[in-house]
């Protein structure tokens, strides 16, 4: 079967919202989400890189039981095929649901949808409001191109920063995300993983994918952050695209936007 070239990216989106937005600008109305900037930001990109595959990451799935920008996304690009799912509350939009989800060009034929172990940890803010961690999610969509059929997994990892803690603390809750890539590699099929994994160190939190697939993405995924005119930090490296030995990379970029993850796009030959 003849080979053929892929525009695959990742992409946390902040639920649309800049990541300019902090709480003091208040919860945005669900009648805004297409008016954001990043909202018209996420379209202008898909159609002007001419994007195959998108995997998101903080999507704002459904908001007062609507899917709204699921169906902007189908009105004005030719992703018309969609894989979504919800997992915990928006904080950004009133009513609002946030998960991950997979837009495609091509047919999506199967989907299987999980989560990561959650350890429900707790914190309480000085306020005296108590916070625990959500669920997060893990998608994966069987994508038919031209009669090859690619796996596509696209996840959001629980971020243990805000509890004063590291990825490294809880490995097993990767344990979902490596036991689908295994499976998966295991069977002879062809495999792209795609996400915000919460980690630099992805490949020892879950060595058994070390041999299995390859991480194309290189250096920080999110920008630096300036807090008062000074760096609170340099730049992490986030998110990732694994590949399988079945693909081939051909190029790789990231590109700054207004959310505070880059969106990053690999051409990759399957």
């Amino acid at each position: 079967m003849k080979e053929k070239i892929i525009k695959i990216a990742t992409w946390n989106v902040s639920e649309g919202i800049s990541a300019s937005w902090n709480l003091s600008d208040g919860v945005k109305e669900p009648n805004c989400y297409q008016e954001t900037d990043l909202i018209k930001q996420i379209v202008e990109k898909i159609n002007i890189y001419d994007l195959d595959i998108v995997c998101f990451q903080e999507f704002p799935v459904e908001i007062e039981g609507k899917f709204l920008l699921k169906d902007y996304i189908f009105n004005n690009t030719r992703l018309k095929f969609c894989s979504m799912h919800e997992t915990s509350p928006s904080f950004l939009f009133k009513n609002g649901k946030v998960g991950v989800a997979i837009f495609s060009k091509y047919n999506i034929i199967n989907e299987q949808k999980t989560y990561f172990e959650n350890p429900n940890l707790t914190k309480m803010s000085k306020t005296g409001q108590r916070y625990k961690s959500f669920d997060k999610g893990i998608v994966l969509a069987k994508v038919n191109i031209n009669e090859k059929v690619i796996n596509v997994i696209t996840g959001h990892a629980i971020a243990f920063a805000p509890f004063d803690k590291k990825a490294e603390d809880f490995p097993q809750s990767y344990k979902p995300l490596s036991d689908l890539i295994c499976k998966i590699i295991d069977n002879n099929e062809t495999l792209v993983a795609c996400g915000d994994f919460n980690t630099e160190v992805l490949f020892d939190l879950i060595p058994e994918i070390n041999t299995k697939v390859h991480d194309i993405i290189t250096g920080a995924t999110t920008p630096a952050t300036i807090m008062e005119g000074k760096y609170y930090n340099d730049g992490r490296k986030l998110d990732y695209i694994l590949i399988s030995d079945k693909i081939k990379k051909i190029r790789v970029e990231k590109i700054e936007n207004l959310s505070d993850h880059y969106l990053c796009i690999a051409d990759i030959l399957i």
